[in-house]
């Protein structure tokens, strides 16, 4: 079966994809020589990959879902099986409210798009996210995919 992800990925060996957004007769390569320093070596191709967060609790479960998540006395007690099954430390519980975690599912996918990076062999040079909760866990969850968590560092920026 094929993935959403197989368009976006080509085996080496292959044949470069073309797009035939010109009609007329002009062809634009993915793979250009744009960025080649022109020397006898070819520079490596470069690509970015850019993925958003997987599914928050907020969107799943609504504002309000740390009045139910959550003890007077600030412990965490999911309270339904795509809740997280545990969050990171914080001070004020309240602070989820504003820099969501990702349920359970949110986890999984993360780690789906780390798997198929992997089974598509696509090298990962540089991990980048922002400070956020969510992105942060969507983040080790994609190196934990590919294989690489505690390999590879997170660069929070």
């Amino acid at each position: 079966m094929r993935s959403k992800f197989s368009g976006y990925f080509r085996p080496s060996g292959s044949r470069p994809y073309q797009s035939s957004m010109y009609t007329d007769g002009n062809v634009v390569s993915e793979e250009s020589d744009y960025y080649s320093s022109g020397g006898k070596n070819k520079d490596v191709n470069l690509r970015f990959i850019i993925i958003r967060h997987g599914e928050r609790v907020d969107n799943t479960y609504g504002p309000g879902w740390t009045q139910r998540a959550f003890n007077y006395g600030g412990q965490y007690y999911p309270f339904d099986a795509n809740m997280p099954p545990s969050l990171p430390y914080r001070r004020n519980w309240l602070d989820y409210e504003g820099d969501t975690p990702l349920t359970l599912h949110g986890l999984r996918q993360s780690w789906a798009v780390g798997n198929t990076l992997a089974r598509h062999n696509s090298p990962i040079l540089a991990c980048y996210s922002s400070p956020a909760c969510r992105s942060i866990q969507t983040a080790d969850q994609i190196l934990a995919g590919l294989g690489r968590k505690g390999k590879q560092y997170i660069y929070i920026s």
